[in-house]
């Protein structure tokens, strides 16, 4: 595949392999090369042409492929493993023909959840938090995140997840908050839903060998695929069962303190059910 720019049409190198490209041609710069011994050393040794002014930007002018691109390491952090969660429950993604089209949205009736995501978004590219803004067609908050490598990472789904999410405690407990705060519910029982019985079992086993917080097993929940429902507004086909799994009444108090909501109007409804429950003094 490769990015078209918008305004000349001009077709570049994907962005992994620019990042590939750069990351050799500063190794053997380092070794003492000239940019004309770069080009021809790369073309022998990789099999790969680079424009000789390109090896002139990166190795003399500090110039790199990432442009406005922000950088990304799959490092394991608190912040990441909460974007994991939500990406598996309330975020969208969606990509362009060009790298700043790549977008990791969220829409949520709460704006501290948007707050929080956007939080964890900077903290992750080393950038600003990014904008909260009112979306007046849906009601509802919004925030779009525009990186293609974390656009990537997430694409990837939940095998790649599972070395951050399971990196240590904070981690872990991060991820099922960020899930939670998409897909739970906290009423007359403490509840999360989704459509994919193998998410399911990966947030069932961290609870219980993490938290030690016991939850029952998946049950069918809502109408069969193929029936229209109202979603955040619109009305939808629904293509796959979705599934609810309770956590215990022993162990809701243990998810409290362990895990908990970063959704206020969620932690508070939580604080009832414990105070209900007689909990909570």
């Amino acid at each position: 595949m490769v990015s078209r720019r918008r305004t000349t049409n001009r077709v570049t190198r994907p962005l992994e392999e620019r990042i590939d490209l750069y990351n050799k041609a500063l190794k053997l710069f380092s070794l003492g090369m000239r940019r004309g011994e770069i080009v021809r050393e790369m073309k022998a040794r990789y099999n790969v042409t680079a424009a000789w002014q390109s090896v002139v930007d990166w190795t003399e002018k500090g110039v790199s492929p990432f442009g406005r691109v922000y950088k990304f390491d799959a490092v394991p952090s608190p912040e990441l493993a909460y974007l994991c969660g939500v990406k598996l429950g309330d975020a969208t993604q969606s990509k362009g023909t060009w790298q700043h089209s790549y977008k990791f949205k969220l829409l949520t009736i709460d704006k501290e959840f948007a707050t929080e995501f956007s939080r964890c978004a900077s903290v992750v590219l080393k950038c600003r938090p990014f904008k909260v803004w009112w979306y007046h067609k849906r009601g509802m908050w919004c925030v779009e995140v525009s990186s293609i490598m974390l656009y990537k990472f997430l694409k990837e789904g939940v095998s790649r997840f599972k070395k951050i999410v399971n990196h240590c405690d904070n981690c872990a407990a991060a991820f099922i908050r960020g899930f939670f705060d998409s897909e739970g519910c906290a009423s007359t029982s403490l509840t999360v839903s989704n459509g994919r019985l193998d998410v399911l079992s990966l947030v069932r086993r961290m609870l219980r060998i993490r938290f030690g917080i016991k939850t029952g097993n998946p049950s069918p929940n809502g109408p069969p695929p193929g029936t229209k429902k109202l979603i955040k507004g619109r009305l939808v086909t629904v293509n796959m069962q979705n599934y609810v799994v309770r956590v215990r009444s022993d162990s809701v108090r243990g998810f409290a303190k362990s895990v908990g909501f970063s959704i206020p109007r969620k932690a508070k409804s939580l604080e009832l059910l414990l105070r209900k429950r007689g909990s909570l003094p």
